[in-house]
């Protein structure tokens, strides 16, 4: 059997005919890829992908090395890190998912907040000086540093002057509260901050006015299969990948329901 370009010859084919098969783009195969998976090269530009284990970064897409701040959310500390946080939120949070289970980690995240709240100084210290390792080992390994402060809260990190304070690095987010998905949308967000509003169970009205002044919010669905559309907007797979700044925008960022939040029935989870 002769294959060429991807396509069975019969044998019997005329040079024409060989030539305009030559000529065929290979049809790109599906991509299958969940997010963990692990790929020798990347998925974006095919180069090989260096082992380096201690990393945070997406297997897929190697061009950001990615910094990811996680805190006890809600009243966890005994200190609100997220205020607009919905009983149905609260219910899914994926805080004790994955690492999350174990006694270390969650005592970890305990003590992360409660540095933040009683010892202030110090803790922005210890953060700033990771940022610049993070971007030192990132420009090491030839990528680009992205930080995401808020893995599991919802502090407006800003008021620390953080974001102008590291302007080569992507940081972005994803928040419940109205008024800092508004100051996005009006451009009031340094230029090197992405921002993805969240669709839950009691801000429906407000997740619509952002979609329809240009931003994006994330939605939760219980369906593997995200819907092409929601409320007239395109959906996209948020599962992909994490790096949100790199979404097109005015879209909704499809996000498959895990952990806890499977047994959702608060309306936090889309049933659509």
């Amino acid at each position: 059997m002769t294959i060429l370009n991807g396509i069975k010859l019969k044998g019997n084919e005329t040079f024409t005919e060989l030539l305009k098969i030559g000529k065929k783009k290979k049809r790109p195969k599906k991509d299958n890829s969940k997010k963990g998976d692990i790929f020798i090269n990347c998925r974006s530009c095919n180069d090989y992908i260096r082992g380096d284990w201690r990393s945070s970064f997406d297997g897929r897409y190697c061009k950001y090395l990615t910094g990811i701040l996680y805190l006890a959310p809600a009243r966890t500390s005994g200190f609100n890190v997220c205020p607009m946080a919905s009983a149905g939120c609260k219910a899914s949070c994926l805080f004790t998912a994955g690492r999350g289970r174990f006694s270390n980690v969650y005592n970890g995240r305990l003590n992360k907040t409660l540095w933040y709240f009683l010892e202030r100084e110090s803790f922005l210290n210890k953060l700033r000086r990771e940022i610049k390792a993070l971007i030192k080992k990132a420009k090491r390994l030839k990528l680009k540093p992205a930080v995401r402060l808020n893995g599991t809260s919802d502090i407006d990190w800003n008021i620390h002057g953080l974001y102008n304070e590291f302007p080569k690095v992507k940081f972005y987010d994803y928040t419940k509260i109205y008024k800092r998905a508004l100051k996005y949308v009006n451009g009031e967000y340094p230029k090197n901050y992405h921002l993805t509003y969240s669709l839950n169970e009691d801000n429906k009205q407000k997740a619509s006015y952002i979609l329809k002044r240009g931003g994006n919010i994330s939605a939760v669905f219980r369906n593997k299969k995200l819907p092409k559309k929601f409320k007239n907007f395109r959906v996209i797979d948020g599962d992909k990948s994490d790096l949100r700044f790199n979404d097109p925008k005015n879209v909704v960022v499809g996000l498959y329901a895990k952990g806890r939040a499977k047994k959702d029935n608060t309306g936090f989870v889309l049933d659509v």
